[in-house]
């Protein structure tokens, strides 16, 4: 398969459609796998339906319960550790709630990798980054779906809710540049019964494929060490559609990129041996 034969009404080449030639019988219980999966890097640190989001939370006073909830948009681009804290420093300081000109300082250690964002000494607030885990939590957030908040606050590595002062500056973990660790190739269309994706209870995962190579790059697996993956069988297939996504379920964009795989459908096999 490859998505460059894909159909016209096709999403994009990480979510299309192929129509066979002719309709195949597919055998009761089969067994299917894919094999030499090539995907190209082409996806960004900051991709738009990924990770795009900054959540932040100011206090204008530091001991006060009043607070504003920020959606901060970074663009869409590929970044080392440097130009990302020029990014999000232009983020914080747009249309923050602490009355001065630019209130906060966003810098980035070659040494360790991490990123420190520091409040001006003449100002009592207080500010903090929103938790994955949190913002599930939340029945809405301007902008954001609670269930896949596509938050960059991950990438962050923030854990915890924690509120800063200008006396306590937030200092990341080491930041994570990968946007994108392994892939998922899904299909509705083969009745998979026995796999199981990232997500609890998802059914249409086909095969796992770590991302080992650079932006820019290949990344190919044979898929020899995968094991089959159980159909339903018993119908025709005539139409297939495939989704590359991430481990949430978003659809990895390739901008413009083709991938491709093959696919084997094994003939009926004896499950009670």
């Amino acid at each position: 398969m490859d998505s460059r034969y894909r159909t016209p009404e096709s999403a994009s080449a990480s979510d299309f459609t192929v129509e066979l030639l002719e309709a195949l019988p597919m055998p009761q219980r089969c067994r299917i796998r894919l094999h030499d999966v090539s995907v190209p890097y082409a996806w960004r640190t900051v991709e738009y339906g990924l990770n795009q989001n900054l959540f932040v939370e100011e206090r204008v006073n530091a001991g006060s319960s009043e607070s504003t909830k920020r959606l901060i948009v970074l663009p869409v681009g590929q970044y080392d550790g440097r130009t990302l804290a020029q990014a999000i420093a232009t983020g914080l300081n747009a249309g923050h709630s602490f009355g001065v000109g630019a209130p906060y300082t966003v810098a980035y250690s070659e040494q360790t990798g991490t990123i420190s964002v520091t409040l001006s000494p003449s100002l009592a607030g207080s500010w903090t980054f929103w938790p994955d885990q949190d913002l599930a939590q939340q029945a809405s957030w301007p902008g954001a779906n609670p269930k896949n908040p596509r938050s960059f606050n991950r990438n962050l590595r923030v854990r915890e809710k924690v509120f800063y002062t200008s006396l306590m500056p937030f200092v990341s973990d080491f930041v994570d540049l990968m946007t994108v660790k392994s892939l998922y190739v899904c299909s509705d269309s083969l009745g998979l019964q026995t796999n199981v994706g990232p997500a609890p209870g998802q059914r249409s995962c086909l095969c796992k494929v770590a991302v080992t190579s650079g932006y820019g790059y290949l990344i190919h697996s044979d898929g020899s060490s995968w094991e089959y993956v159980e159909g339903g069988g018993g119908q025709l297939l005539k139409r297939l559609s495939f989704r590359l996504e991430d481990v949430a379920g978003a659809v990895v964009p390739l901008h413009g990129c083709e991938w491709s795989f093959a696919i084997s459908i094994n003939d009926p096999v004896d499950f009670a041996s």
